[in-house]
């Protein structure tokens, strides 16, 4: 899209709209999403989703069923107890996570493929999607900018990247992976093209109590952040 400028602009245009209205449904960090009504009331009744969201939901479901619950969609049920923004910084009560911890199962979320819509089989399960929403934008931007004709790009949402064919001079596109311990060097870089590369790093949101630092990637299983 070279010799047409305004064509890549707008086609640039409309995967940001894409990526906005499917944040905008899927994110838990605003009460009127779609997600956020069904952890208020797919526990009392079945509630009716978007296909986009019926999506995410199905495939988070599968990858609880690929890991044997390592990655959790509910994990949340616990999650929601941590401020990562707090200050001073505070860490939830012991006693809290491990009750919330026992809401967490993957199992506990089901789903009605003929009306698309969701239950919640238990109380207070609470459905994240913070694992799998923003790779699963990025390929719905993607889908919007091959349907517009382009042909070579890169979609960054931040840790989630998908490189389409090659950049300027014909290369592969590289993408670095930062190291997390350092802020001078990378752990590796990709040569990469026609592929995502997802990363996430404890070093991006996290917190220090007492000496020790404590993540934002949560053990499912412990309701704590995730150690080695």
């Amino acid at each position: 899209l070279e010799e047409n400028p305004f064509v890549a602009e707008t086609a640039i245009a409309a995967a940001f709209s894409e990526m906005a209205r499917l944040e905008a449904m899927m994110t838990d960090w605003c009460d009127d999403s779609q997600l956020m009504l069904v952890n208020r009331e797919a526990f009392r009744r079945p509630v009716q989703v978007d296909p986009e969201l019926f999506t995410v939901i199905r495939d988070g479901i599968q990858a609880g069923v690929d890991t044997n619950g390592a990655f959790d969609i509910t994990w949340r049920s616990a999650g929601r107890l941590w401020d990562f923004k707090a200050n001073p910084p505070r860490l939830p009560d012991a006693r809290n996570i491990d009750k919330a911890v026992q809401k967490v199962d993957y199992r506990n979320v089901q789903l009605d493929e003929e009306t698309r819509s969701v239950r919640l089989l238990k109380e207070d399960v609470h459905i994240g999607l913070g694992g799998i929403a923003k790779g699963a934008i990025v390929d719905y931007a993607v889908g919007v900018l091959r349907s517009r004709g382009c042909k070579r790009f890169v979609v960054n949402a931040g840790g989630d990247i998908f490189a389409k064919g090659r950049n300027d001079g014909g290369r592969l596109w590289w993408v670095a992976i930062r190291h997390p311990r350092s802020n001078k060097e990378n752990l590796a870089v990709l040569p990469v093209a026609n592929l995502a590369v997802v990363t996430s790093g404890d070093y991006e949101r996290y917190m220090h109590v007492d000496g020790t630092m404590y993540c934002h990637i949560l053990d499912p299983r412990t309701g704590w952040p995730a150690r080695g």
